[in-house]
C-alpha cells in the first residue's frame, strides 16, 4: 500500500518545521502556525511519529551540531 495524502502532508509540514527549527529563533508556537500545524500538540505528535523526536529535543541537537 502506498503513502497516503495525510501522512505526505505531515512530512511535508515536518519538514518546514526542522528548517524553522534549525534556522530560526521562533517559539515552537510560531513554527508549528508557519508550517501548517495549526498547535504545537498536533507538530509535537508528527514528529514523534515520523521522526521518533520531539521539536524541542531535535532544536537541541541542531543547535549542537552547529556548535550553537
Amino acid at each position: 500500500m502506498g503513502t497516503t495524502p495525510v501522512t505526505i502532508r505531515a512530512s511535508d509540514a515536518c519538514g518546514a518545521a526542522r528548517r524553522q527549527l534549525e534556522r530560526t529563533e521562533k517559539g515552537l508556537k510560531q513554527v508549528a502556525v508557519a508550517a501548517g500545524f495549526g498547535n504545537v500538540d498536533v507538530m509535537r505528535r508528527a514528529f514523534v511519529r515520523l521522526l521518533g523526536i520531539t521539536p524541542r529535543r531535535y532544536r537541541e541537537l541542531a543547535d549542537h551540531s552547529t556548535g550553537e
